[in-house]
């Protein structure tokens, strides 16, 4: 996928509030950027997990936050148009943070959080944990620290057994 593409695929859902496909669209991405990891593809990976979570909440549907939410279209929609719609990630960190700011109930900012977790997913994707920081910047301990907490090493879907795991060490050891 394509920068461009993605965020034409963003504007679109969040265009329509639809949370779920916004979901799909991250787990799109994160596959994208696990097999052929580069810092764009990470910086989307974590925009579109944010976008998924505003679009989670009903609270950021009400007038209140109206302007807000039409405000995070129109940088997405700039974006589209852009011929770098990567330099606007930080206008759409900015934007998120006002929106937040608005209803503080969130104990980090979604952008720290969202790379947080992204670089979890990595380390319980297979990532060295050291892997896992260095392409993120997030410390070691705090990737082991919300890995921890949460339940996602046992949502990451293993392709390979147990027995195929042993069965490769033993060959590489020539066992």
């Amino acid at each position: 996928m394509l920068v461009k593409e993605i965020f034409d695929e963003m504007a679109a859902v969040f265009r329509r509030r639809n949370s779920r496909r916004m979901r799909k669209l991250n787990d799109k991405i994160m596959i994208e950027t696990a097999v052929q990891f580069s810092k764009e593809m990470y910086e989307l990976a974590v925009i579109s997990y944010v976008l998924g979570k505003i679009l989670s909440k009903p609270r950021f549907y009400a007038p209140k936050y109206k302007q807000n939410m039409n405000a995070i279209q129109n940088i997405l929609e700039l974006a589209r148009k852009s011929k770098d719609p990567l330099k606007l990630i930080p206008t759409l960190e900015r934007e998120v943070g006002r929106l937040e700011s608005e209803d503080p109930r969130f104990v980090v900012d979604l952008f720290t959080k969202g790379r947080l977790k992204m670089a979890a997913i990595f380390y319980a994707q297979g990532f060295s944990l050291g892997r896992a920081s260095e392409i993120t910047g997030i410390p070691k301990s705090e990737i082991l620290s919300y890995a921890g907490k949460t339940m996602m090493f046992e949502k990451v879907k293993t392709e390979i057994s147990v027995e195929k795991r042993l069965n490769f060490a033993r060959e590489a050891l020539g066992a």
